[in-house]
């Protein structure tokens, strides 16, 4: 049916500029029911065809009477794109609004990332410090050890030497 549509409304057009409003007329209520039935467009263009048939045959009540219609289907076709537009530029902004968060979120998680990074380095650092410490401090007392203990030997070696000595002087 909306197939049909378009050559009626054509035709009828064509019939109409050339001045043949008796078939023009003939076309415009061969898809009049159709035109209910179809899309704002069509509607529109039937009713803007229908005023020029109706003001050609100076039927200016049935003239009026379509521009009425048509004012009111432009109106509904203008409302349509409007609602549409503001739809678009919702499903823009909301979009544009995810896009927003989602860089932030991204640049969020890579400091978060950096913060960790960061840390781990300062945690490998102070391991190894600490390791390092601990092999000092494990060297530093080895040697106290050996220090400690030479001093032992040489204590007791000082002992018995002067125990000798206290026993050759005595020969």
């Amino acid at each position: 049916s909306n197939l049909l549509i378009s050559p009626f409304l054509g035709l009828a057009e064509a019939h109409s500029r050339v001045g043949d409003i008796n078939s023009s007329d003939q076309y415009l209520d061969s898809c009049f029911s159709l035109v209910q039935k179809g899309s704002l467009d069509d509607r529109r263009k039937f009713y803007q065809i229908s005023i020029n048939v109706y003001s050609g045959r100076k039927d200016y009540l049935r003239a009026y009477e379509s521009y009425k219609n048509y004012i009111s289907v432009r109106d509904s076709i203008f409302d349509r794109q409007t609602v549409d537009k503001i739809s678009e530029l919702e499903t823009k902004y909301q979009t544009d609004q995810k896009e927003a968060q989602n860089k932030h979120l991204t640049a969020q998680a890579t400091l978060q990332e950096k913060i960790i990074t960061l840390q781990r380095i300062w945690i490998a650092v102070v391991v190894i410090f600490l390791v390092i410490v601990i092999v000092l401090l494990y060297f530093q007392f080895r040697t106290l050890r050996l220090v400690q203990q030479q001093k032992q030997q040489i204590s007791e070696q000082s002992f018995r030497l002067k125990a000798l000595d206290q026993y050759k002087s005595r020969f």
